[in-house]
């Protein structure tokens, strides 16, 4: 008895302890998955894992922990990535700690421990690439930039280095070299059956130019030449293009020279390549364009990407840049707004007595037409009086507005589609077949419009108009019902300015039709024959009005000056820019000749190198020119705007100089600087240059003023900017070499103000007028022309 006592108080008591641990599990699921939403998120997974480890068949429980642990390892990568943002490396490094702790095969996080590892030593690389580039050495930068990209692709200072070598490297690759001689002044050369590598020889050691000869190059080719106050460069280009020599640049002072030969172009000619995606223009047409105008042949187009690669020449892809960007252009685009009104007027009068055509008796036999008497006979009158008249005004508006491609047909239909049904009979033995074909015709308001817009924003519009309408008649014998279409066309080409808008009218139809049903004898008669007739008038007319009205949304842009003409070379030598054409060069002559010329590379060092020399050597005086030519005159400004020195000629007045323009401009508006000149002596020609901030003021245009127009007669005016310097050299000649007034406007430029700036100036650096028989003139000119930008 004690022992089953015993067994039934611990069966209670074992229910008790299942009941117990079954609720235990649900209560630790709760409190863990609360913990890991607080924060403590090392506690709230213990629980989650004990609640997971006493029930592992009830998969509940392992997904609440696999979803906590997700949750937990988001929140805390997050905070890593922030610290990292922002360069707490300790705090970044302890998140990826207490990461690795809840997964340690999460790869991220074992790959930023690593990464934490080496960040000092990539921070000391990436000052390194940072110093490099600091200093020039791109290729050194790039390296070790890549070095670290390839450790860590996510450092954030090596790919703000990298986008900076990029575009470095775009810079460069955009630019061609350019030559650059420590000589600033023109040259005169005077060589009579010279040997070319004595020439060559004498040039290098006065403008610190270096030249290597091909081994073809014979150097004892006698050349002849006589050029006065040229750049060194355009010198230069004299001496090789008559020696049939042609030049590869190897560095700003570096030119390596070989024979103008298939075989050594081939050889020597350096060539880029350059993609082009193309915005609007096809492919092919561009592709076609250059091989016709450049004779490009390494042409690869891609009509998937729109695309365009070229290979050839750096002169030949700044052709093919300047030309593709002429092309590639949107196309205009027109909004026409049109309103098609169709007005229609009807008047219908029914007025009168219609008398029947007929009358008929009722019915009967022969033995009752023998009695005949007053009740015997019925007849049927038939008499209506017509007292009508309508009048209806209908209007039917159509107003699409369209928007259209220049030269594309644009199509409108506001109406229905009626069906025409064909009968198609087919002879059989029997009885024929009849087949039924539906057909759709197209009735109501159909327009047709082809714009053309032009570049004064005019468009020129090919407009077809049709207004059709449809009633049915009556039915064949076999069924099928006849459609009558009425239709009014017009076509027309006409041409309207923007937002100018043209009516056609007069598409008119007007049907009057009149009847009259009268009694014989009796409706004839006059006056009283309107007793015995009915008259029906049906006047109905019908107008259609057009309105027309272009909006110009998109237009060609006008070539730019730098496009409008573009110098492209010969037909075997493709050039950028058109030689000699620097514009007239002042100041006084470098070497005159031959003499000069060696006895100033003897007084030169021997090192060619440009570092020897700190500023252009003067190695001739103007009175070693020949006599008539001109002597350079040179402005300097002492202070005040209205003083300065002059040089010149002795004799003969001063001409005067004087700037004309506004005193303030705002930034990015556009004016005029006009340079006036003063002479009581008459001028032949002028030579002179100005200097300005290319970061200040951007020209837009150069032009000949009228002070050597005088008289009638044609002038010569050459002009040059150079951009990198903010230089400009002009200069205008008589073409009949007399000497005229010289009073008035000199030359006119048209510059654009381009930041704000107190005080901008634009000097007038030299300028050199002469007179009759080529004789130089004494000048007084003001100092620079001084104007403030405002916002």
């Amino acid at each position: 008895m004690s022992g089953g006592c015993s067994s039934g108080r611990l069966l209670p008591a074992l229910c008790l302890a299942v009941a117990i641990a079954g609720c235990a599990s649900p209560r630790l699921r709760d409190e863990g998955m609360v913990l890991v939403d607080d924060g403590r998120i090392e506690e709230g997974l213990a629980l989650l894992r004990q609640a997971a480890a006493e029930h592992p068949g009830e998969p509940s429980y392992r997904v609440a922990l696999i979803q906590a642990r997700q949750r937990a390892m988001d929140r805390i990568l997050a905070d890593a990535r922030e610290a990292e943002l922002a360069g707490q490396a300790d705090r970044a490094r302890e998140a990826y700690r207490r990461a690795q702790a809840i997964d340690p095969e999460h790869p991220r996080v074992r790959e930023s421990l690593r990464m934490a590892a080496n960040r000092d030593v990539l921070s000391d690389i990436d000052a390194q690439a940072r110093e490099a580039l600091a200093r020039g050495d791109i290729d050194v930068a790039e390296r070790l930039t890549a070095n670290v990209l390839a450790l860590d692709p996510g450092d954030d200072e090596a790919r703000a280095l990298k986008a900076e070598i990029d575009r470095v490297r775009l810079r460069e690759a955009a630019q061609l070299p350019q030559m650059r001689s420590r000589l600033h002044q023109p040259v005169s050369l005077e060589f009579r059956d010279a040997p070319l590598k004595m020439v060559l020889d004498v040039l290098s050691r006065a403008s610190g130019i270096n030249f290597l000869l091909d081994k073809d190059v014979r150097g004892a080719t006698d050349v002849t030449i006589f050029v006065r106050d040229v750049p060194i460069e355009d010198a230069i280009e004299l001496l090789l293009v008559q020696s049939q020599l042609e030049r590869r640049l190897i560095n700003e002072n570096t030119i390596l020279i070989y024979p103008n030969t298939p075989q050594k172009v081939k050889e020597f000619q350096d060539l880029v390549i350059k993609p082009f995606y193309l915005t609007n223009s096809d492919v092919k047409h561009a592709q076609q364009m250059l091989k016709t105008i450049l004779k490009a042949d390494d042409v690869f187009i891609d009509e998937r990407l729109n695309l365009l690669v070229m290979r050839d020449t750096p002169e030949a892809i700044r052709l093919a840049e300047k030309l593709i960007a002429a092309q590639d252009l949107a196309e205009p685009e027109v909004v026409l707004e049109v309103e098609v009104l169709e007005v229609t007027r009807s008047k219908l009068t029914e007025l009168g007595l219609k008398f029947p055509s007929q009358l008929v008796g009722p019915g009967g036999t022969i033995e009752n037409a023998r009695i005949l008497n007053g009740g015997t006979i019925g007849l049927n009158s038939g008499l209506v009086l017509n007292l009508k008249k309508e009048d209806g005004d209908t209007n039917i508006l159509a107003s699409p507005r369209i928007r259209v491609r220049s030269r594309e047909q644009a199509k409108v239909h506001i109406g229905d589609r009626v069906p025409v049904v064909t009968a198609i009979v087919t002879p059989s033995t029997g009885t024929p077949v009849t087949t039924d074909q539906i057909q759709y015709l197209d009735v109501g308001l159909k327009l047709e419009v082809e714009p053309t817009v032009h570049l004064d924003d005019d468009v020129a519009i090919r407009v077809g108009l049709e207004v059709s309408t449809f009633s049915r008649l009556p039915p064949t014998p076999n069924g099928t019902t006849p459609i009558q279409v009425s239709t009014r066309n017009a076509q027309t080409m006409l041409r309207l300015h923007d937002g100018e808008t043209q009516v056609l009218m007069g598409l008119l139809r007007d049907d009057d039709t009149r009847t009259a049903t009268k009694v014989p004898l009796l409706g004839d008669l006059p006056g009283i024959g309107r007793l015995f007739s009915s008259e029906l008038s049906d006047a109905k007319k019908t107008e259609v009005v057009l309105l027309i009205t272009p909006h110009v949304v998109r237009n060609v842009r006008r070539p730019e000056l730098s496009l409008a003409g573009i110098w492209s070379g010969t037909d075997s030598v493709l050039r950028v820019a058109q030689p000699l054409a620097r514009g007239p060069v002042v100041g006084a002559p470098l070497l005159a000749d031959a003499s000069a010329l060696m006895t100033a590379a003897a007084s030169l060092p021997a090192s060619t190198g440009v570092s020897d020399f700190a500023a252009p050597p003067k190695v001739a005086s103007a009175q070693a020119a020949p006599a008539g030519a001109p002597v350079a005159t040179t402005i300097a400004s002492e202070g005040a705007a209205g003083d300065s020195r002059i040089r010149g000629a002795a004799g003969g007045a001063a001409v005067r100089y004087t700037w004309r323009g506004p005193s303030h401009v705002r930034v990015g508006e556009a004016f005029e600087l006009s340079l006036v000149s003063d002479s009581e002596t008459p001028l032949s020609a002028t030579s002179l240059q100005m200097r300005l901030d290319p970061a200040e003021f951007e020209v837009l245009e150069i032009s000949e003023g009228g002070a050597l127009r005088d008289g009638g007669g044609g002038t010569a005016f050459r002009q040059r900017i150079y951009p990198a310097g903010g230089r400009i050299a002009m200069g205008v000649v008589r073409d009949d070499g007399r000497a005229v007034g010289g009073s008035g406007e000199l030359v006119i430029l048209r510059l654009r103000a381009r930041k704000l700036v107190d005080e901008a100036l634009v000097h007038l650096s030299s300028v050199a007028p002469t007179g009759a028989d080529r004789q130089s003139l004494p000048v007084r000119a003001s100092g620079p022309f001084r104007i403030k930008v405002v916002p």
